[in-house]
């Protein structure tokens, strides 16, 4: 039986759709060309961006744009395009097309670290981001909140700390994740208690973009998703300029308290951005009063800063620092002691924007990451035990663009990386038992190191003024070499597999045709991935959410996705549709299976999985979003997914699969200041009763949960956000969260925190 809560919360979902009834009528339009100043030729690829209502177009072969069924109004329009100085007008819409030329002006570059917004945007379906715009707007924790944000994302929580993302169903190694368009972290931790989201903060990103599915062969190894986070960068100056800000905030529900500083300035030639940043917060409870551990301490630095030769060549230099300690994560076996990351690397970026070769992007990069864990605060546990691991990557990217004859744009490159991980976990018999004195040393995985080459080829190519066709190949060449193999590994693998090479093609090819306001998009694509270290090598540790210890497997098979999307989308005069539907059967999907004539190094578990392929899995659904202009200062957006997944050769559903969510934002901006607003967001979930037996997993109930958040700028150059999440204290939990395993919680579901209110304010001077 629906309470009054969940009557009145419909009631209001229905109200504001009924609302949008009445917005069809008058239409408006924006149409025109861009051109290069100097030459007065057109310029392909020109972003045309109107941030009020965050849409936006390309300019096509003969530099021309039309932005259709804009609500009657004034907008601003930002024109910007690498390489080319960005140009912001205002203008007036009615209810007739209004007309609007730009000539642009070759400027100092900006890096190249964005995949989608500058070369994609006029790509329906390729995929999403979350946009500088809505990260200034919101104040989560941690980078991993933010796939929340996304129709068919979602992340899987450990702990309040470092949440695993998950996108349609697929996580973890399954996903490429990378920082600023090719940098590769990977994590110490076997349990990936630091993904590559854990090594940014969420205070530090400009944008997230995500590319749903296989269909993108420049950015690495895709086989089902990738995900890109672009960190804050320096801004071009004509003269010599300097600017920074303090902002800092406190949460009630875990006494948080968070505090960056960023400094930055620079000339036409050089400039750069530096920032630092503190968080502290401590355990919470849940809405019936459960404390949660989940106290942890984290500081970053990040500096960058970046040359220009000219207006068509840059060399930008990055280093950035992160450091956790005393993380707790209730649902892991161990906690993490101390997580330290370095990462440095090297941008060199021409674009002439026209010629036969008219972009080259060349990066080299390096990352260590060094991870210490432990079960020294568990007072429930039989031994101590102290984990330590220490990665580091080398690696390197170039990309050059090409306009060939026949083809809009040709891209080809080439990437390489070299991964080494180190891992070593000691247990000490605690004194008073029976093990008391006794030392083991047991390898995480074996001194383990991956060389990585890929080659890659993608073009694009208008078939008529309103279809654009594209098409991509890569090959990537993997190699693993294990060293000094645990002698029990040696038992199970006496080859011991030490040197283990995988060749992968992967391809792409889609088709969009656009008509009026009206586009479908087609794309169909082949994602194939090496296996993981920690699925070669892992040598029995307790990694995943069923309480086993996982075996590796050597003899795995490569990963491979293959894939079809369809999307229509539609953009009227006061709303945006969006549909997308898709089918993944994935091939060797790499899974686990238990063995029972394999020992446990651990008596309390359950037993050991070792690595396998299975032949077959299946992933389909999708999603849907509607965003409403109800009135010019105005809106409401919906979004609805959901992914259906099966293991068909198990015959019962895969694991960790989301169930279907629904996502309404209300939002309220001031007409004189965008800084002023309030925002409503509910989210609606359902209970996932498809769960998977073979992984332990169980039965959620649904939930709604509703936060509310505002804006205010005091005075100039001062502004605060205030909000309240989880403003009705609900007592929920979501269906990707770990079960609790800490000291007198082992067993209990993790739920998220209560009410929760905040401040934050931002001076800028």
């Amino acid at each position: 039986m629906e309470n009054g809560l969940d009557i009145l919360m419909r009631n209001i979902v229905l109200f504001c759709f009924m609302l949008g009834v009445q917005l069809f009528a008058q239409d408006g339009s924006l149409i025109g060309i861009v051109t290069e100043k100097n030459t007065g030729t057109p310029i392909v690829g020109v972003n045309i961006y109107l941030p009020e209502i965050q849409k936006g177009v390309a300019t096509n072969q003969q530099g021309q744009f039309k932005i259709s069924a804009l609500v009657p109004g004034k907008y601003t329009i930002k024109v910007s395009h690498i390489g080319y100085k960005t140009i912001e007008k205002v203008v007036q819409i009615g209810s007739q097309p209004v007309s609007v030329d730009f000539s642009m002006q070759q400027a100092v570059l900006r890096s190249s670290e964005e995949l989608l917004v500058e070369a994609e945007r006029s790509q329906v379906g390729l995929g999403a981001h979350i946009s500088s715009a809505t990260l200034s707007e919101n104040t989560p924790d941690d980078i991993g909140d933010f796939f929340r944000e996304i129709p068919g994302t979602s992340a899987i929580k450990k702990g309040a700390f470092c949440c695993d993302p998950v996108i349609r169903g697929t996580t973890g190694e399954q996903l490429n994740l990378q920082v600023d368009n090719g940098i590769k972290v990977v994590g110490g931790c076997p349990n990936r208690m630091d993904p590559a989201t854990a090594h940014m903060q969420s205070e530090d990103l400009a944008k997230i973009e995500v590319i749903n599915g296989p269909y993108s062969v420049r950015f690495g190894p895709n086989m089902s998703g990738l995900v890109n986070m672009v960190m804050q960068k320096p801004a071009n100056y004509s003269q010599l300029e300097f600017h920074s800000s303090f902002e800092g905030g406190y949460e009630t529900v875990s006494e948080g308290k968070k505090s960056r500083f960023t400094l930055s300035g620079g000339q036409e030639k050089l400039n750069f951005y530096f920032n630092a940043g503190i968080k502290q917060f401590s355990d919470y409870e849940d809405a019936k009063g459960t404390v949660v551990p989940a106290h942890y301490d984290a500081r970053d630095f990040s500096f960058k800063s970046g040359y220009n030769f000219s207006s068509s060549q840059r060399l930008q230099v990055s280093a950035r620092e992160s450091r956790h300690k005393d993380v707790d994560y209730p649902a892991l076996p161990m906690d993490a002691d101390k997580t330290d990351t370095h990462i440095i690397a090297l941008d060199y970026l021409m674009s002439r924007g026209s010629g036969t070769i008219s972009d080259v992007h060349a990066k080299v990069y390096k990352t260590d990451v060094e991870h210490v864990m432990s079960n020294l605060q568990r007072l429930d546990r039989s031994m101590n035990g102290v984990s330590g691991s220490e990665t580091s990557t080398l690696g390197a990217r170039f990309e050059m663009q090409i306009q060939p004859v026949g083809l809009d744009k040709l891209f080809l490159g080439s990437e390489f990386y070299a991964l080494k991980m180190d891992g070593l976990r000691t247990r000490t018999g605690i004194e008073g038992t029976m093990m008391a004195g006794r030392v083991f040393n047991e390898k995480i995985w074996p001194d383990a190191g991956q060389t990585h080459a890929g080659l890659f080829a993608e073009a694009k190519k208008s078939l008529a003024a309103s279809t654009l066709f594209s098409a991509g190949l890569r090959y990537d060449l993997d190699k693993y070499k294990g060293n000094e193999f645990d002698d029990i590994f040696l038992t199970f693998y006496p080859e011991g597999r030490a040197d283990i090479d995988f060749g992968n093609f992967s391809a792409h090819a889609g088709v969009e045709y656009t008509l009026d306001n009206s586009s479908v998009s087609l794309k169909v694509g082949q994602g194939v991935r090496s296996p993981a270290i920690k699925e070669l090598y892992i040598n029995r540790f307790n990694i995943g959410n069923d309480g086993f210890e996982y075996l590796g497997n050597p003899a795995l098979e490569a990963e491979q996705n293959r894939q079809v999307d369809l999307t229509f989308a539609q953009q009227a005069k006061r709303y945006y549709l969006s549909a997308t539907l898709f089918y993944s059967s994935m091939h060797n999907y790499i899974s686990a299976e238990y063995d029972a004539d394999l020992p446990a190094i651990m008596k309390t578990v359950p037993g050991v999985k070792r690595f396998s392929n299975i032949d077959q899995a299946v992933r389909k659904g999708g999603e849907l979003r509607l965003d409403l202009q109800v009135l010019p200062n105005f809106s409401l957006n919906n979004a609805l997914a959901y992914t259906h997944g099966e293991n068909v050769t198990a015959d019962e559903p895969l694991m960790e699969i989301p169930p279907l969510e629904y996502k309404v934002t209300a939002k309220y901006m001031s007409p004189k200041n965008a800084k002023n607003y309030i925002r409503l967001t509910g989210r609606i979930v359902a209970e996932q009763e498809r769960i998977s037996s073979l992984f332990k997993e169980t039965t959620t109930p649904g939930f709604n949960v509703w936060d509310i958040a505002a804006g205010y700028e005091v005075v100039k150059n001062i502004s605060l956000i205030a909000g309240v999440e989880n403003i009705f204290d609900t007592w929920y939990r979501e269906h990707l969260n770990r079960r609790l395993k800490y000291t007198g919680m082992a067993g209990q579901y993790f739920y998220e925190p209560g009410r929760n209110v905040y401040l934050y304010v931002k001076y800028v001077f």
